[in-house]
């Protein structure tokens, strides 16, 4: 397990890379207070267009995978699952942002991409479906995170994929509990 250390540290802190700040700057736009408050790229395109919005959603997604891609070359899998779970967390919990951040959908994405790019790729399409018939980001980003979830128990034998999947989709539902919130209200 302590194999694992330096590999946890490094997705962690590369996970906790404030883009969605950083790129909301250059429209002179604090995302943390604006829109709904999470430093992640639905809220940058909310706040200051589309096209920054698209930029975020990659800078979070590659700060994810580089460091899930670098750690399954040197380490293998469970180094790199591992690896994953932390930058999602940092992403999170973002240690420049006093241990807030994004939900994790683009930074979840970008490890997934590394651990399996099929189920990565039904999770985009998963998401753009959701987004088209349900009009809203934030009930297609809680779809993805259910297919996180489930595509890698019914689809893979692979134990640390499977982990990662798990605790990465789970983390980014507990981190949309206010939309959840939102929707049994209106039921």
């Amino acid at each position: 397990m302590y194999r694992m250390i330096p590999w946890i540290l490094l997705g962690y802190f590369a996970g906790s890379l404030p883009f969605a700040v950083w790129i909301a700057r250059l429209r002179k736009v604090n995302p943390q207070k604006k829109g709904s408050g999470n430093a992640g790229a639905t809220n940058v395109a909310r706040t200051c267009g589309l096209p920054l919005g698209v930029l975020t959603f990659f800078c979070d997604a590659l700060k994810a995978a580089l460091p899930t891609a670098f750690a399954l070359k040197q380490q293998g899998e469970w180094a790199a699952s591992f690896c994953g779970c932390a930058a999602v967390l940092g992403h999170c919990f973002s240690i420049w942002l006093k241990f807030k951040g994004g939900r994790g959908i683009s930074s979840s994405f970008g490890a997934l991409a590394i651990l399996n790019p099929q189920i990565a790729l039904a999770g985009v399409l998963v998401w753009g479906v959701v987004r088209l018939v349900c009009r809203t980001a934030a009930a297609a980003s809680m779809a993805a995170c259910l297919e996180f979830i489930f595509a890698p128990l019914l689809y893979s034998q692979s134990l640390p994929l499977r982990g990662f999947g798990l605790f990465s989709g789970v983390l980014c539902l507990i981190r949309h509990r206010d939309h959840w919130k939102l929707w049994f209200k209106r039921r």
